[in-house]
């Protein structure tokens, strides 16, 4: 009875209905007057947040829903999400989610689509839905199906935090698992249950009527007894019903008889030949068209499956540009599986044929879970090696190609090679990386095995394990591993463009690592290439992401700006996982924006970055992000706000494993309390902290050390201590051309000759400082070092024949600083952003931070980077004033 929905017409808001049927479905029997309207159980009202139906198989849940769904359809946007076996995975339940709400994400062919994608998927479709603003209406049937699957945290999500105006209708057998006990204690469910389904005798003399039959009183009563008002069994008594049974319900003969009896009395025992067939068909499938049930009766099934139809014994699902799908009623698929007396030869034939017949027209999954089911190991081997690459790359169904492996593993008794090959892929852009390299190990140590077929399993030109070790080893930061595994893949020549282009990139980002610039631009360019032959904008976007890291590093700031503009323009309206890559180059241009002095453009890039930061698959813009969101923070006057970012990116390290970016943090922090009045004895105590335990990368230890202990040398009065330490980071900038670093570390040791009386010389380091920074624009660089640099700045502006670059420059620190010192007073409210005020209102309605992150899809510390900005913003410090704040400015009533 059920129908899948087409898609509405484009546009924010576009209702998603039934499709409708043709002439020749309404021939076949789509009747809907054998239902019955359901007055006592009034649909969803504005009132509901979530409806919950409950109860077991055969009370109508379907059937209700979809009455509902009709009956509102017409005055509110609303979606049909019907869950079945394939939404188990997390990639199709957000796909099936996005269509029935009518949400477009463009997809690219060979697309890594990892966790990552689905995640951000989730804050894609919540976003769209809160910004459409009118009330939505989405149902969800069959809910229990993903029981025990990874597209049950998605469903959780989405009860947790769906937006304020969107309503939901969920039908299952159960409520255990789907995440229901905190609406409850809330009171935002409305609960129908099992008892609520049953049909009263008013209803059970409805429907007989509806049904051209005028029972009598002690008829119905009987019916009633005997069916305890299960739809279904109510169903089946009306349409079986003739002048004998009446007599003997009549009599009360039938009364507890069980329900597998009754099923057979009131329906298996009546049908025909032709409908025995058909039914006999569809239980030993499930689910079957039309035409493939009459090439397995090899007779016309279309009166058949109309008559199964119009009782309710099956269901209808009508697909977008394919054969409506029959399904059986599991209650009485049960009963002829029990009662059929095929034998087990005749099952697997129906099941090879169908499975055949599956695949011959397109609709490769269904062949592979029936080939599994029948036996069929070849068939389920080959077309599995043929779906793998669809599912991983071009699909992103990482969860049911491992689904599929490992069932059809359990049919072999044995590992197939290169369909484990694959499977390495899966685990990886799932964030499973201890599996997959076991994988890789295992793979490695049966190198001389062959397949079924004879192929050799052993070292091949083109064996993909290197270019796996090198993604697997990128996403963890392990730098160098990633390049050397992903050049000696490239090496062996051979694969297709795409991977190509993906190797070049991982070799890109180890020389990015270790500041090999030229040749990260060389690597890139082979990248792009490839990637653009390939027509992959994943592969594009991914060498964008890798060279405006490169450039941050370099300290070419107008480039990176520059760069991340373009990829906007190129990839503004991709789909969620490039959508994700340009939230990187977001957040590294927010850096790169903060350091010019642009707070506007910084805050703004922060705001698409930093809700999916903690998720990102690269640490260099993992640290620009929350070290520019900390230093822009610090730069208000807001110190708990800076330290609360990073201490939110601290966490998603440590969470992640991430050593780079916790130690990046770590040191981080102590700067900023150093500039901002924390005492020695506290930063010789965190740099002690930070440096014990054998922590990894001495390199980075090493150059985060010297900045700090030249400041605390400075601070002590003994600067020249650590003299020959800065000197070689200097000597390490200017080799690798690192211009921003070599900046900084110049006003380092303009302050450490300065602190030792060597002026002149001191002097002379700030000057060439400043003559790098014009060319790129640094300068907060300057204005954040606080008094000690800007005494040295007016002293090199008394006397000195500064290039003009250099002293406006120079002028321009010297009054930012004395605006920012000289700021005071209660300016305008500055103009809240939208994700700002929905926080705001969701504050005014008392919910927590974890309760808003929860609602909205973010981490806490993302929904406390929103409220210090907010704090900044009103010019208050904590929730009760900015709620007074607001209120007085108008922004709440």
């Amino acid at each position: 009875m059920n129908a899948q929905l087409k898609r509405p017409p484009t546009g924010a808001g576009g209702k998603s209905r039934p499709d409708s049927a043709t002439a020749e479905e309404r021939r076949l029997g789509r009747v809907t007057a054998n239902t019955l309207p359901r007055d006592k159980l009034p649909p969803p009202s504005a009132s509901d947040r979530i409806v919950a139906i409950i109860a077991p198989s055969g009370y109508g849940k379907t059937t209700l829903a979809l009455q509902w769904f009709q009956q509102v359809e017409r005055d509110t946007t609303a979606g049909w999400l019907q869950i079945d076996a394939d939404c188990r995975d997390s990639a199709v339940f957000i796909a099936k989610l996005e269509e029935a709400m009518n949400i477009c994400r463009r997809r690219d062919g060979n697309a890594f689509c990892g966790v990552d994608d689905m995640e951000a998927a989730i804050d894609t479709w919540g976003a769209e839905l809160r910004a459409r603003r009118s009330p939505q209406l989405l149902f969800v049937d069959d809910a229990h199906l993903l029981e025990g699957s990874s597209a049950m945290r998605c469903l959780h999500l989405l009860i947790q935090g769906s937006p304020r105006n969107l309503g939901l209708v969920i039908t299952s057998r159960n409520a255990e698992g789907l995440g229901l006990a905190a609406g409850t204690l809330r009171g935002e469910i409305r609960w129908i249950t099992a008892s609520q389904l049953a049909l009263s005798q008013a209803e059970i003399a409805a429907l007989a009527l509806r049904n051209g039959q005028d029972l009598d009183p002690d008829e119905i009563d009987t019916i009633s007894d005997l069916t305890e008002g299960w739809p279904v069994l109510t169903q089946l008594a009306l349409c079986g019903m003739t002048a004998r049974s009446r007599k003997e319900i009549a009599s009360n003969n039938q009364m507890g008889i069980p329900v597998s009896a009754y099923i057979h009395d009131q329906f298996l025992a009546a049908l025909t030949d032709t409908e025995r067939k058909v039914a006999t068909v569809m239980a030993i499938l499930a689910e079957a068209t039309l035409d493939l049930v009459e090439s397995l009766t090899q007779a016309s099934a279309k009166e058949a499956l109309a008559r199964f139809e119009r009782i309710g014994t099956i269901r209808r699902h009508f697909r977008r540009e394919r054969s409506a799908l029959f399904v059986m009623h599991p209650m009485i698929r049960e009963e002829v599986i029990s009662r059929d007396p095929c034998d087990m030869a005749y099952r697997k034939s129906v099941q090879e044929h169908a499975a055949v017949w599956w695949w011959s027209h397109g609709e490769q999954e269904r062949a592979i879970r029936l080939a599994i089911s029948a036996g069929l190991e070849k068939n389920s081997r080959d077309w599995l090696l043929h779906y793998a690459p669809i599912l991983i790359h071009r699909e992103g169904r990482h969860e049911t190609f491992l689904e599929l492996l490992g069932a059809a593993e359990a049919l072999w008794g044995r590992r197939e090679r290169r369909l484990s090959s694959w499977s390495v892929s899966a685990l990886m852009f799932l964030r499973r990386y201890p599996e997959a390299e076991r994988l890789l190990v295992e793979l490695s140590e049966a190198g001389g095995s062959q397949d079924e077929d004879g192929e050799t399993g052993g070292a091949q030109q083109y064996d993909p394990a290197d270019l796996q070790r090198a993604v697997i080893a990128g996403l963890c930061d392990d730098y160098i591993a990633a390049g050397k595994f992903a050049k000696n893949w490239i090496d062996l020549g051979g694969g297709e463009l795409f991977y190509q282009g993906m190797a070049w990139i991982a070799v890109a980002f180890s020389q990015k690592c270790q500041c090999e610039f030229s040749a990260v631009r060389a690597s890139l360019n082979n990248a792009r290439l490839l990637a653009r032959t390939a027509g992959s904008a994943y592969a594009i976007a991914w060498a964008r992401v890798v060279g405006v890291a490169a450039l941050l590093k370099e300290g070419r700031f107008r480039e990176v700006l520059a760069e991340t503009a373009a990829a906007e323009a190129e990839f503004g309206d991709a789909r969620a996982g490039v959508a994700d890559l340009l939230a990187l180059m977001k957040a590294t241009s927010a850096l790169a924006s903060y350091e010019r002095g642009d707070f506007e453009n910084c805050l703004a890039a922060l705001e698409v970055a930093m809700p999916c930061l903690h998720r990102q698959g690269i640490v260099d813009a993992m640290i620009a992000g929350y070290v520019a969101a900390a230093r822009l923070q610090a730069a208000r006057g807001q110190m708990s706000a800076a330290l609360d970012v990073l201490a939110e990116g601290q966490r998603v390290g440590r969470d992640r494993g991430l050593a780079r970016l916790c130690i990046t943090l770590d040191f981080e922090r102590e700067m900023l309390l150093l500039k901002h009045g924390a005492s020695q004895t506290h930063s010789l105590e965190a740099l002690a902290s930070v440096n014990s335990g054998g922590r990894p990368m001495p390199g980075l230890l090493r150059d985060k050390n010297t900045r700090l202990s030249i400041r605390l040398a400075i601070a002590n009065g003994c600067a020249g201590a650590e003299g020959e330490a800065l000197k070689a980071a200097v000597v390490r900038a200017r080799q690798t051309g690192q211009r921003y670093k070599l900046a900084e570390l110049l006003v380092f040791d303009a302050l450490r000759l300065h602190a030792m009386g060597r002026t002149t010389q001191a002097l002379g380091a700030l000057t060439e400082s400043l003559e790098i920074a014009v060319s790129e624009g640094y300068f907060r660089l300057y204005v954040d070092e606080g008094e000690s640099i800007l005494g040295l700045l007016r002293l090199l502006g008394k006397g000195n024949a500064l290039a003009e670059p250099v002293a406006a420059l120079v002028a321009g620190i010297l009054q930012a600083k004395a605006t920012e010192d000289n700021s005071s007073g209660n300016p305008a409210v500055d103009v809240l952003s939208d994700r700002e005020m929905e926080i705001l209102v969701l504050v005014d309605e008392g919910l927590s931070n974890k309760d808003i992150s929860r609602k909205l899809f973010l981490t806490e510390g993302t929904v406390k980077w929103h409220l210090h900005n907010l704090y900044s913003k009103l010019h208050v410090k904590s929730r009760t004033s900015a709620l007074h704040a607001a209120k007085s400015a108008g922004l709440l009533a």
